[in-house]
């Protein structure tokens, strides 16, 4: 545990001689601050996601094992639209990145998930 925090503050203080060296001799004023908070936002951000999309995963196997007793049909087509569900959701945002990406080309624009 130990070792993992001297390798931050030596990465958080490796950032800001480069930032310093950078802001010196380019001469521009990049805040090496605001470079390693927003890493951390980042990092942080991404971690989060990943917590949820696993307790949404568990959540949608939870729901089928306390159903499936009561009602063993209903169970499983609730399963199979909480998971169709999960899939759709996953190509409606890699088409939102196709579209991005294709709306980066001058001239051009394309909008294919609006509806």
């Amino acid at each position: 545990m130990v070792w993992i925090i001297i390798l931050i503050i030596a990465f958080v203080a490796a950032i800001y001689v480069a930032v310093g060296v950078i802001n010196r001799f380019a001469g521009t004023s990049l805040s090496a601050t605001g470079l390693i908070a927003g890493a951390f936002a980042a990092l942080g951000a991404h971690i989060y996601n990943q917590i949820v999309v696993i307790q949404n995963i568990i959540a949608v196997f939870v729901n089928f094992f306390a159903n499936v007793f009561n009602d063993p049909v209903a169970a499983v087509k609730a399963l199979f639209y909480d998971l169709a569900h999960t899939v759709i959701g996953y190509i409606t945002n890699m088409a939102k990145a196709i579209e991005s990406v294709i709306n980066k080309i001058p001239g051009v624009k394309v909008n294919i998930t609006s509806g």
